[in-house]
């Protein structure tokens, strides 16, 4: 029960929540430059400052590529030899390790035109 009400509250608070208009800018050209107008598949990478081992593991908060990958090609219907949508990738960095695999994979997209480390994560979330 209070995990329902919990959610009620937070979907009725984020539903009032808009980016200002320089960042929706920001996020809309990223978008239309980055992907055009094709689905893209964005993963949000986090560590939540250590607390993800203890909330089901890494698997949740870090999936791998691999993973992403396959459950990518599950849900779209593509064979091995199918071309995934390009990925965004969304991250705090606090796993620079884990965010360099998917930064050597192709069509793997982040958002780091930013010199405000804050205002990148918003872009990324909104993203």
């Amino acid at each position: 029960f209070h995990w329902n009400v919990r959610r009620d509250v937070e979907a009725s608070f984020l539903q009032h929540l808009y980016p200002q208009n320089s960042l929706e800018s920001k996020v809309s050209a990223y978008i239309s430059n980055t992907f055009g107008n094709a689905p893209y598949v964005a993963i949000h990478l986090r560590w939540l400052e250590g607390l993800c081992p203890k909330m089901g593991g890494g698997l949740l908060c870090y999936p791998s590529y691999e993973l992403v990958a396959n459950v990518t090609r599950k849900i779209m219907g593509l064979n091995n030899s199918e071309t995934l949508p390009p990925f965004f990738v969304a991250t705090d960095n606090e796993i620079p390790e884990k965010v360099q695999i998917y930064k050597q994979k192709k069509n793997v997209h982040f958002f780091d035109d930013c010199d405000n480390p804050n205002l990148c994560k918003i872009i990324d979330f909104e993203i």
